[in-house]
């Protein structure tokens, strides 16, 4: 795959798990009391997040993609740091939900995580122009 091709499947991966993850959390919320404000904190907290963490991370993955030899396969979008990364936070959530955690905090954590992924999409939406010359 060229190096646009590798940006847009990053993009397009980070935007499938943020909206999985919004649409589960904001189901999560709505059957709680004050589901609403819990939304809220949860929309703003993923707006730090993924303003001040996600969109660096971002950022180093298109970093990462333009470092690649053009092309190169899908795989090695991500190194290994972020997919062992991605098992963990995998496993914490199963685990938050066998240990029974209140819907309340679940449905924050996702609906949180969700929202700073969907700003580390568009970094790397935005950076796909810039890496179309090179392909």
């Amino acid at each position: 795959m060229t190096h646009k091709q590798l940006a847009i499947a990053s993009a397009v991966i980070w935007l499938c798990m943020a909206l999985f993850l919004l649409l589960r959390g904001v189901y999560l919320l709505r059957g709680v009391e004050h589901g609403m404000a819990y939304g809220i904190v949860a929309v703003f907290l993923g707006w730090i997040k993924g303003k001040f963490v996600l969109e660096r991370v971002a950022g180093i993955y298109v970093r990462r993609i333009e470092a690649l030899p053009n092309p190169s396969p899908l795989h090695k979008i991500y190194g290994l740091r972020a997919y062992v990364l991605l098992v963990v936070m995998m496993a914490l959530g199963i685990t938050l939900n066998a240990l029974g955690a209140p819907a309340a905090l679940r449905g924050l954590i996702l609906v949180a995580v969700g929202c700073g992924l969907l700003q580390g999409a568009s970094v790397t939406f935005r950076a796909t122009p810039s890496l179309a010359h090179r392909t």
